[in-house]
């Protein structure tokens, strides 16, 4: 396990089509609305999935109307030609600013563990205490964004099942593969 995956909730995914390569990318970017500064607004439209589609960078992020959440997962990945098969690869994971948020609480609590041990007189609490407070405070920040991703593990799949809808074939066959859900 990687520590993105441990901290952060990432998980690897991958989407097989038998469409071509130059198609596969034609589908899922004519059923993605593009992205922009307010696209969050435009969701009462019927419009759920935002992103921006391109055979090195897929970038998309589902919506629910009505409802803001910085926690909500989204799915980066690139696309790849294996044999007769389209292959996208990729992620599902936060937005960076929640993972920079993550990181600025952690390293709170570690100057707050740092400035517990440099004190020669703790105060009030025992040293043990106040060192707890500061750990907790450091895990604080992966431990909301790893709650997070459990609570929207339905956002993840409904938007893992559209991208497998929007890249089935003829024959309706996209199959999924989320390595680490064995």
């Amino acid at each position: 396990m990687r520590i993105a995956q441990l901290l952060f909730g990432d998980s690897p995914a991958a989407f097989s089509t038998d469409l071509s390569l130059d198609e596969s990318i034609r589908r899922l970017s004519s059923v993605v609305e593009k992205d922009g500064f307010l696209s969050g607004l435009r969701t009462h439209e019927g419009q759920r999935v935002f992103g921006n589609v391109a055979r090195q960078r897929v970038r998309l992020t589902w919506m629910t109307p009505f409802i803001s959440n910085v926690f909500r997962p989204r799915f980066i990945g690139r696309f790849e030609a294996v044999g007769d098969k389209t292959v996208l690869v990729g992620k599902f994971g936060v937005v960076p600013v929640v993972r920079a948020w993550a990181c600025v609480i952690a390293m709170v609590g570690m100057l707050g563990a740092g400035l517990v041990v440099s004190q020669a007189n703790p105060g009030l609490y025992p040293r043990p205490v106040l060192l707890l407070v500061a750990v907790g405070v450091g895990m604080g920040g992966f431990v909301a964004v790893r709650l997070s991703q459990w609570l929207t593990g339905g956002v993840r799949r409904e938007l893992a099942s559209f991208i497998a809808a929007s890249l089935s074939g003829n024959d309706g066959e996209a199959s999924t593969a989320f390595p680490d859900a064995a």
